[in-house]
């Protein structure tokens, strides 16, 4: 037998019941509302964008049962992606190994905009 993972056989297509296709929905909705929006960015948020795919997705009609059992498992991994994104377990399993570092041209421009800087605020001495 294979492994049991979220009610499924893994590897095995099974129908999903009416009943965990609405935990999924109302799972991925639970997701959404904890992602966080930026501000000044409502329209342009992963939040609004996760909202629309999963209605999207439940209201989109199915032919047959093994339709709508690919959906529900491509719904149970995109579940599990958008979990794993929130808790930033990819930055933890790999980690950034290196910085980004500006061209030349712009940490040039940015030492003579700093000298220049420096030299307006630079206290006048008296003689």
């Amino acid at each position: 037998k294979g492994e049991v993972m979220n009610g499924c056989v893994k590897g095995v297509v099974t129908s999903p019941t009416p009943l965990t296709i609405r935990g999924l929905y109302a799972a991925l909705l639970r997701q959404a509302r904890v992602w966080p929006v930026p501000p000044g960015r409502d329209s342009r948020s992963v939040h609004k964008r996760i909202y629309e795919r999963v209605w999207a997705a439940f209201r989109a009609p199915r032919a047959n049962a093994t339709e709508v059992a690919s959906a529900y498992h491509h719904g149970l991994t995109e579940l599990a992606a958008l979990r794993a994104l929130h808790n930033n377990q990819f930055l933890t399993k790999i980690p950034l190994t290196h910085t980004y570092e500006p061209p030349a041209i712009v940490r040039k421009a940015a030492q003579i905009l700093s000298d220049k800087n420096q030299q307006k605020f630079e206290p006048k001495r008296r003689k």
